[in-house]
C-alpha cells in the first residue's frame, strides 16, 4: 500500500512562485533550443558567464559557468577550495514532436500545406485535430554573415483534421490509423489568401534570406493546472522539461561544495536515441570534465579519481499507473500520481540505477524524510531507457535514474501532480548538498 504523503502543500505561497516558473518555462520552451535559450538567461542572471567552446577558457575555483552546443547546455558550479569529485543531475531537454521536411511547403486541393517526418516517438493521434504553430530555429544570410534566430509563430496556428466519422465508420471500433507519409500534413492557410508569388513560410519568414531551417510543430494548448486544489497539471512537454526545471531550480539554490563540482548537463536528441554530437553519447561532458580538471591544475590521475569519485542523477519521467488501464503497471511497482519521485530500475540495464549509489540515495533522503516509490515496468512490456545509461557508459561515472510519475507520456498532452515536482526538487536539493 502506497502512503500519501501531504508533506508540500502544492497551493501555500512559497510553492505559488514555483508553479508561475514552471508555467512560465513550459510556455516559452516550445523546443530544445527555446529551452536552452531560457535556462541560459535564468544562470545568467544568477550570475554564471557563458563558456564558449571554439575559445580558450579562463576559469576559477568557486566560479560558475555554462556551455551550450546546440539544444544541450551544461551548467557548473566549480567548488571553493580543491576539485576531487562530481555531484551531477542530467536530463534532456527535447520531446517527442512532428519536424517540418526540408521541403515541405505545398499545395493541394485549393489548401496550402505543410508535411511532416517524426522525431521520436510521439502518439501520433494525438497530434491530430489539435492548434500548432511551427517554432524552432531559422539560419539565414545577412550580408557576408550568417545567422541564426529562434523562433515560434503562434500566430500562425495550423491544424491537421481529423477525417469525417462519416468517411471512416470504423474508427471507433478499430482505432485511429495514422499513415505517417500520408496523414502527417498541416493545413496552413487557404491558396487564395497568399500574396502573389508569396509561400506561406516565406511570409513567415519576411524578408530574411532563409538558407535553412530546423522547425517543429508544437500544440498551442497551454498548460493548466486542474483539480480540486489545482494539485494536476495538464501541459506538453512535461516529459522533460519539468525535470530540467527542477535541476536547474536545485542548482541555483545549492551552497558551493569546497571539493564538488556541482553540475547540471541538459543533453539534447535523447528522444532519437543520442547519437549525436549534442547527445548523451557524445564527448560532449567528458570533454567539458576533462578542461576543467586541467585548467584547474589536477593531473591526469587525478582526473581518473574525480570520476571515480562521482556521481550522476538522471531524471527522467516514469509511467505513472493510469486508472483506465491499471492492467499495463507492474503490480507491485506502480508509480502513483501524487506520492512523490521514483527510483527506476531495470535488470536489462535500461536505467542506470547502480547498487552503490541507489542505497547511498535512499539513505540520504530517508534522513530527510522522503521515502520514494520504486518503479519498474512489466516483464511482459519493453522498458523505455533515458541518457542514465549512455552518460555512466560513456563518463564512467556511477549513476542513478529517477524522475515524477506522469500519464500520457509521448503525448500532445501530458499530466503530473505538481507536489511530486516540489519532492523531486527537494531530492535534488540534497544531493547537491551533501557532504
Amino acid at each position: 500500500m502506497v502512503v500519501f504523503k501531504k508533506v508540500l502543500n502544492v497551493n501555500d505561497s512559497s510553492n505559488q512562485k514555483s508553479k508561475q516558473d514552471l508555467v512560465q518555462f513550459l510556455k516559452t520552451a516550445p523546443t530544445s533550443f527555446h529551452a536552452c535559450q531560457k535556462i541560459a538567461e535564468a544562470l545568467k542572471s544568477a550570475h554564471f558567464s557563458e563558456l564558449d567552446e571554439k575559445n580558450k577558457w579562463q576559469i576559477a575555483l568557486g566560479g560558475r559557468y555554462f556551455i551550450r552546443r546546440g539544444g544541450s547546455l551544461v551548467a557548473l558550479q566549480l567548488p571553493l577550495k580543491k576539485l576531487q569529485r562530481a555531484k551531477i543531475i542530467a536530463g534532456h531537454t527535447d520531446s517527442p514532436a512532428l519536424k517540418v521536411k526540408p521541403l515541405g511547403e505545398f499545395e493541394k486541393e485549393e489548401l496550402i500545406l505543410l508535411n511532416f517526418e517524426v522525431y521520436g516517438s510521439p502518439i501520433l493521434a494525438s497530434w491530430v485535430g489539435r492548434d500548432l504553430a511551427l517554432a524552432g530555429r531559422v539560419f539565414f544570410q545577412q550580408g557576408n554573415e550568417l545567422l541564426s534566430e529562434l523562433v515560434f509563430y503562434d500566430e500562425y496556428p495550423l491544424i491537421i483534421p481529423h477525417l469525417a466519422v462519416h468517411l471512416d465508420r470504423s474508427v471507433n471500433e478499430s482505432g485511429f490509423i495514422v499513415n505517417k507519409q500520408e496523414h502527417l500534413s498541416a493545413i496552413a492557410c487557404h491558396k487564395s489568401s497568399l500574396p502573389l508569388g508569396k509561400s506561406f513560410l516565406g511570409t513567415l519568414f519576411k524578408e530574411k534570406n532563409v538558407v535553412h531551417t530546423e522547425l517543429f510543430a508544437v500544440p498551442l494548448e497551454e498548460p493548466r493546472f486542474f483539480g480540486i486544489e489545482n494539485e494536476l497539471l495538464a501541459s506538453y512537454r512535461l516529459d522533460n522539461l519539468v525535470s530540467c526545471q527542477a535541476a536547474l531550480s536545485a542548482l541555483l539554490s545549492s551552497q558551493q561544495s569546497d571539493d564538488a563540482l556541482q553540475a547540471c548537463i541538459l543533453w539534447n536528441h535523447e528522444e532519437v536515441g543520442s547519437e549525436t554530437c549534442e547527445g548523451a553519447s557524445s564527448t560532449f561532458f567528458n570533454d567539458i570534465l576533462c578542461r576543467v580538471n586541467d585548467l584547474l591544475g589536477n593531473s591526469r590521475e587525478e582526473f581518473f579519481t574525480l570520476k571515480a569519485n562521482s556521481m550522476t542523477v538522471s531524471i527522467d519521467v516514469a509511467h505513472g499507473v493510469h486508472p483506465n488501464y491499471q492492467e499495463k503497471s507492474e503490480p507491485r511497482h506502480k508509480a502513483f500520481l501524487g506520492a512523490g519521485l521514483a527510483i527506476k530500475m531495470n535488470a536489462q540495464e535500461r536505467y542506470a540505477s547502480s547498487g552503490e549509489l541507489t542505497s547511498s540515495f535512499l539513505a540520504s533522503l530517508k534522513k530527510e524524510g522522503i521515502i520514494p516509490q520504486t518503479y519498474l515496468c512489466r516483464g511482459d512490456i519493453p522498458c523505455g531507457s533515458t541518457v542514465g545509461p549512455l552518460h555512466a557508459a560513456k563518463t564512467g561515472i556511477q549513476s542513478i535514474d529517477i524522475g515524477i510519475p506522469l500519464l500520457g507520456m509521448h503525448a500532445a498532452r501530458e499530466v503530473i501532480h505538481f507536489a511530486d515536482d516540489l519532492d523531486l526538487i527537494q531530492a535534488l536539493q540534497i544531493v547537491l548538498n551533501h557532504k
